[in-house]
């Protein structure tokens, strides 16, 4: 069992859980000073196109890594999470590893879309909106403008890769 992280991450050993770390063109801290920033100021679209593009280079980064991709060869099992579904998902349709994903995120994010979670836009708050499941009419089309807008973002931010 081991753990593989980017360089990019802060992380603590643990001697119960292995880590193996490959390299990535971030420096350690741009997680929570550029990417968190962005959220917290409340630039959601400048943050999503800016999660496509580190996804994209976090897979690239771990596909071009020799030692993982020779230490996983031998895996039996892929056991990952939503963001790293890249490399986990081509490596293990490569090699015919079966793979496990755990999403961290609720099943509201614009990134369920990806996983074809049923998300009734009729009492299912969308992420960002500040709606309650207890919506009156103007709000379920106020919610249904979320949904699509939020479908339409990630589809650009999909084609833009």
């Amino acid at each position: 069992l081991y753990w593989f992280v980017p360089s990019s991450h802060k992380i603590k050993p643990s001697e119960k859980v292995p880590h193996k770390i490959y390299q990535v063109p971030y420096q350690p801290g741009w997680l929570e000073n550029d990417l968190v920033r962005r959220e917290i100021e409340g630039d959601k679209l400048q943050y999503i196109m800016m999660m496509s593009e580190v996804q994209t280079v976090i897979c690239e980064s771990f596909l071009n890594s020799a030692d993982v991709l020779k230490e996983l060869k031998d895996f039996d099992l892929i056991v990952y999470d939503s963001l790293a579904v890249c490399p986990a998902t081509l490596f293990g349709e490569r090699h015919n590893i079966p793979r496990v994903e755990s999403i961290p995120l609720p099943p509201n994010a614009p990134f369920a879309f990806n996983h074809m979670i049923p998300m009734p836009v009729s009492y299912v708050p969308q992420l960002f909106t500040g709606l309650s499941d207890k919506m009156t009419f103007l709000e379920r089309v106020v919610n249904l403008g979320a949904y699509l807008g939020s479908r339409f973002i990630m589809n650009i931010a999909k084609t833009d890769q």
